[in-house]
């Protein structure tokens, strides 16, 4: 778990979200019999990645969450908490190149509307999501 730095109450709500995503994901790959070396690997990445976004110290991007739904079969609504924590107001995350890319073939791929009417994409504010299902 990460530390909150000293008078800031939104990091401790971001450390919460990402404990509960860690936690959710550990459920996962136990349900599927998985080692974490095991899910790395169909991930692309270390096991020490995936024992990080377990134990909540790394926070996950939306296209490896997505990944792990993908493999676990689980909609990707599954993987956060049933209501925000008061106060939480989600703050968009810049996408780096490869997630930029992949971003417009993962709208189209995922089943929740509310999801893909929440994503803005870089160079795109006012993007609803509509243009996608349109």
């Amino acid at each position: 778990m990460r530390k909150a730095r000293p008078g800031y109450e939104e990091d401790e709500i971001e450390s919460e979200i990402d404990d509960y995503i860690g936690s959710r994901i550990r459920e996962c790959r136990l349900s599927l019999h998985l080692t974490q070396e095991q899910l790395a690997r169909a991930l692309g990445v270390s096991f020490q990645q995936v024992q990080n976004y377990e134990k909540g110290a790394n926070g996950i991007s939306a296209v490896r969450l997505f990944g792990i739904c993908k493999i676990s079969n689980v909609s990707l609504t599954s993987m956060f908490p049933p209501e925000h924590p008061q106060g939480f107001h989600p703050q968009p995350k810049l996408l780096n190149g490869v997630e930029r890319r992949l971003a417009p073939l993962l709208l189209l791929k995922m089943e929740e509307p509310s999801i893909q009417s929440s994503v803005i994409l870089p160079g795109q504010i006012g993007f609803t999501g509509s243009e996608v299902n349109g």
